[in-house]
């Protein structure tokens, strides 16, 4: 069994698995493709190669790899099945679409992107199957219990009202559905981003409305990836010098049918 299907803290080892380099190979001829295709927002401070990154490397392959894993087979439905929480404009949606042959929902702040989503999509041949929708400060525009899977990567830690958001993700999932997450934790108070207290407080409320699907997997503190030691770490950026963050991920299922759920972390 692949060492991404699990969950808790990012590890180096799992960088050196011959799962995770055959995927990020895949995801990054797919890249290729989708960068083709632009130009994509350039005005966004966001890189459009994010596999090169130092926790993406090892984040989407971790998304990918239990979205593929716990998703189920099939056609696609007139409704839409996964949400990309926090999407900016990246070619993993695509990639998801393509390869699980299901329709992917984007979903961020910035109207903007769904130019850029549209077009691209028809570009790749997957027009109509990858869509944009701009999230408010209300309820997520989606109806309940219309979405099969719901993931989010590192985009928690920018949130403020994260256990309101959790409560959304419950609403919109189907009975069963499941819940990718990952985030930043920052491991001194004057690092940016999700402080350890806030991190245990999000996972318990998320033990309280989710069942994890995975134990927690227990991670040597020497193997934890951190920005400063990932193959690709943060060196060059001066608001990034003092920043050390643990790359974490949590995988959850909505099982239980009735009561709201929230993710804990």
């Amino acid at each position: 069994m692949s060492s991404l299907l699990n969950n808790g803290f990012a590890s180096l080892s799992d960088l050196s698995g011959s799962d995770l380099q055959a995927g990020v190979k895949e995801l990054i001829e797919f890249q290729d493709s989708f960068l083709g295709t632009g130009p994509h927002d350039p005005g966004s401070p966001w890189s459009l190669d994010p596999l090169h990154w130092w926790s993406r490397v090892w984040e989407y392959l971790y998304v990918w790899t239990n979205l593929r894993s716990l998703t189920s087979d099939g056609s696609n439905s007139n409704v839409a099945t996964i949400l990309d929480f926090g999407s900016g404009v990246t070619a993993f949606p695509f990639f998801v679409a393509k390869k699980l042959n299901k329709d992917v929902v984007c979903m961020d702040t910035d109207g903007s992107f769904a130019g850029s989503i549209a077009r691209t999509a028809k570009a790749l041949g997957i027009g109509g199957h990858v869509s944009f929708s701009q999230n408010t400060e209300g309820p997520l525009p989606m109806k309940d219990a219309s979405v099969e899977c719901v993931y989010s990567v590192s985009v928690f830690e920018h949130i403020p009202e994260a256990n309101r958001l959790l409560g959304e993700f419950h609403r919109i999932l189907k009975p069963g559905g499941i819940l990718v997450l990952t985030m930043d934790v920052s491991l001194r108070p004057q690092d940016t981003g999700i402080s350890a207290m806030e991190y245990h407080r999000i996972h318990e409320s998320l033990l309280r409305f989710l069942d994890p699907v995975y134990a927690r997997r227990p991670v040597d503190p020497t193997d934890v990836l951190m920005s400063q030691n990932s193959p690709l770490p943060i060196r060059n950026s001066a608001p990034f010098r003092t920043k050390i963050r643990m790359g974490s991920r949590l995988f959850f299922e909505n099982r239980l049918p009735g009561r709201p759920k929230i993710l804990p972390w």
